[in-house]
């Protein structure tokens, strides 16, 4: 049996993008404006996020907020990328992996039961793994 499994690969803090920028980020995207286009269809995410390494744009991750046992997991598309080094070397320094949509950081406020806008919002951020497993 294929058997999905999340792997922690990050603990830390993700901010944000105002209000509309991902979406703007996105429709500039999936015109094929850019190096990297996007899925027409995005229904499948939960949310979208801009990471620190270009080479992992189109990567899925799994995020939840660190103090909220009780969420799910949501997948979240990396469609955008620092792409300055000393962006880079900033974020790895605060253990900022990447910067979420507003939509997500206003969903991500009510499940902590609290205003997360403008500030960075402690996380566990995940990959899938997929393996076959005896029955």
């Amino acid at each position: 049996m294929k058997v999905l499994t999340l792997i922690i690969i990050f603990t830390g803090i993700v901010s944000q993008y105002g209000p509309g920028r991902m979406e703007s980020n996105l429709a500039t995207r999936q015109a094929g404006l850019t190096a990297y286009t996007p899925p027409q269809d995005l229904s499948r995410y939960d949310g979208f996020i801009a990471v620190n390494d270009c080479a992992d744009i189109g990567t899925v991750y799994y995020i939840r907020p660190l103090e909220c046992e009780i969420c799910a997991w949501e997948r979240f598309l990396a469609v955008d990328c620092s792409g300055h080094a000393e962006t880079t070397r900033w974020m790895n320094k605060y253990k900022i992996f990447g910067e979420i949509g507003y939509k997500s950081v206003e969903r991500f406020s009510d499940y902590l039961g609290k205003d997360m806008t403008g500030r960075g919002i402690p996380v566990m951020i995940a990959v899938e793994e997929w393996r076959w497993e005896a029955y």
